[in-house]
C-alpha cells in the first residue's frame, strides 16, 4: 500500500484525496477478506455501500479509489465506467431581479 500511496502523491493528488482513497481501499480489502480482486467483488461492494445508504458521491469516490488502484496494478479492466452512479444535480437557473 505504501507504493500505491507514493504513486498517488506523485500524481499531485491532494492529501485529503490520498487519505480518502487509502481509507476506501482498506475498507474494500476488509470487505473482500483479502481475496484476489475480481469484478464480482467490486459490484458486490458497490451494492453493499448503497445498502448502507451511502451518498452517491461516497460510493463513486470508493469506486474511483478502487479503479485507481486497479490501474496501478495493471487490472483496470475489472471496473467499467458504467459501474459508477449517475449523480443528478439539482440546478436551477439564476433568478433575475429587476428593480
Amino acid at each position: 500500500m505504501e507504493k500505491f500511496e507514493n504513486h498517488l502523491i506523485s500524481e499531485s493528488l491532494s492529501s485529503n484525496t490520498v487519505k480518502s482513497y487509502l481509507s476506501d481501499l482498506n475498507l474494500f480489502y476488509r470487505f473482500t477478506q483479502g481475496d484476489k480482486i475480481n469484478r464480482e467483488h467490486i459490484l458486490s461492494y458497490k451494492q453493499y455501500l448503497q445498502q448502507q445508504n451511502k451518498d452517491a458521491s461516497t460510493v463513486n469516490r470508493a469506486l474511483s479509489a478502487i479503479r485507481k488502484y486497479l490501474e496501478f496494478i495493471g487490472q483496470s479492466d475489472l471496473i467499467l465506467p458504467g459501474d459508477f452512479i449517475t449523480i443528478q444535480s439539482s440546478y436551477s437557473s439564476p433568478t433575475i431581479v429587476i428593480r
